[in-house]
């Protein structure tokens, strides 16, 4: 699921990253096309994509998502949770934004530092996302998501970037909520960095094609132990 603050289409960025796994890995990616506000909200926006989940046959999936796509995955996630079905083997989260109020102060200390990203702006587009419903809703935030019986997560963030309190946030309650997970913090990153033509870019994408290198033990539908948060 691309980012983009729900407002912008998918970039040169993630036809290069999904090219890039076909390359690593021989398989196939799929990038759902989704509406966008201001023309539409997340009752348009999170069926769509659930759809184009709900399309895919094979053996393994996995679900990744930068920015407003790591979003999108969550609710993916939660989807299944709710009806039952089995989880992804994975969920790889990139910056993922957690919460369209952008409520944690330490944010706004960010905001100073961050050359990607403006709360400013995006607390507008996600206003527009949660039209009609609470913005804590834990579809639309998943910051406020029970976390419980979600798949194995794995998430990067980086240290200049707004979107990192809560990404530490979200990593301890997937602790609590016994979430296999793999935190990733990389020290002077900014915003998605991972989709970027730089070291520590090929770097993550390195991590990224060796965990999806290993073969699962066994089928999930429900996580593993817990494990503690590490910062690379």
């Amino acid at each position: 699921m691309h980012g983009g603050g729900y407002v912008e289409q998918v970039e040169k960025h993630h036809w290069q990253y999904a090219a890039d796994l076909v390359a690593r890995l021989g398989c196939a990616v799929t990038l759902p096309v989704y509406p966008l506000v201001p023309h539409h909200d997340h009752t348009a926006t999170i069926p769509v994509v659930q759809a184009a989940y709900d399309e895919i046959e094979a053996e393994r999936v996995v679900v990744t998502g930068d920015s407003a796509g790591g979003a999108l995955a969550l609710a993916i996630a939660q989807n299944l949770r709710a009806d039952g079905r089995p989880q992804p083997e994975r969920l790889i989260l990139y910056s993922p934004w957690l919460d369209v109020l952008l409520e944690d102060p330490v944010s706004e200390l960010l905001d100073e530092t961050d050359p990607m990203l403006g709360i400013a702006g995006l607390r507008e587009a996600g206003r527009m996302y949660a039209e009609g419903t609470n913005p804590r809703d834990p579809l639309v935030s998943p910051i406020h998501a029970d976390l419980t019986g979600l798949a194995p997560i794995t998430l990067f963030i980086g240290t200049r970037d707004v979107l990192l309190p809560d990404a530490r946030r979200f990593a301890e309650r997937a602790g609590e909520a016994g979430v296999e997970l793999d935190y990733r913090e990389y020290p002077g990153m900014f915003h998605n960095w991972l989709m970027q033509a730089i070291p520590e870019g090929r770097e993550a994408m390195n991590h990224v094609e060796r965990l999806l290198r290993r073969r699962p033990v066994t089928a999930r539908s429900a996580p593993g132990p817990g494990s503690s948060p590490r910062r690379g």
